[in-house]
């Protein structure tokens, strides 16, 4: 066995929270355990500490909301110096939130003789600090921050073309366009009548920007908490993408 560890990830649901114990070897990812709590906005503090308690952690793995969060992909020129105030500012004309140092991040995802492909994660402060604060007062750390379909992405890496994800959380549903790790593009809706429709639409989209055809969608065997449970946050920095919001007391 060369590689085993046990990874806690925790996501939000309306007023319900959801934990999972997941073992992790050797890129593989299995179930050990799940846990659901109802909680407030009063009572979340007490329900993590509660948590801490139970499942014996001291940090875990985040889940965000698809909806709370930006993905966006683009291409940047080789040419032009690559560095986080240049591609903060190129964001910011991609994205209709205000760009919070620590609220975002970018990783470098391919590169050809002209562009370097950047992909870009951002948060909305107002959504993710009352969050923060709340597991500092439980006294959990939050190692990893991720949305369900750049997690989603992480399980197909070995597909040899692009595809389509589709998963289902609840009422949602959300596909997502991938390949390599890669997301292209997000959407999420609420009714599955209209599968088909949006993902011609979203084939269509693909086609035009990034001028790729995609003919496979994935659907069976997608679980995002397997895939966070998978993310390696060692690396050179910009081949990791994972928000650092500042401390919060």
């Amino acid at each position: 066995m060369l590689f085993e560890q046990t990874k806690t990830i925790i996501s939000f649901e309306a007023n319900e929270l959801s934990a999972w114990k997941i073992k992790v070897n050797n890129n593989q990812s299995e179930f050990e355990g799940k846990l659901k709590k109802t909680f407030t906005p009063e009572s979340l503090v007490q329900v993590l500490t509660s948590l801490k308690t139970e499942l014996k952690i001291n940090s875990l793995r985040l889940l965000l909301d698809e909806e709370k969060t930006y993905l966006v992909l683009f291409d940047f020129p080789l040419k032009e110096t690559l560095d986080r105030n240049t591609i903060r500012q190129k964001a910011q004309e991609l994205i209709p939130e205000f760009l919070e140092e620590g609220y975002f991040d970018w990783k470098q995802v391919s590169q050809d003789k002209i562009n370097v492909r950047i992909q870009i994660l951002a948060v909305s402060k107002n959504y993710l600090l009352p969050i923060q604060q709340a597991f500092k007062k439980a006294g959990l750390t939050i190692e990893a921050y991720e949305p369900i379909s750049f997690a989603l992405a992480r399980l197909t890496l070995k597909e040899k073309e692009p595809h389509f994800l589709i998963y289902y959380k609840g009422n949602q549903i959300i596909l997502c366009a991938a390949f390599q790790g890669q997301v292209f593009e997000v959407i999420t809706f609420t009714n599955p009548v209209l599968i088909a429709e949006k993902t011609s639409q979203l084939a269509a989209f693909l086609k035009e920007k990034w001028q790729i055809e995609i003919r496979k969608t994935i659907s069976a065997n997608l679980d995002p908490v397997l895939g966070l449970a998978m993310k390696n946050l060692k690396g050179k920095d910009e081949q990791v993408l994972n928000l650092n919001p500042p401390a919060v007391k």
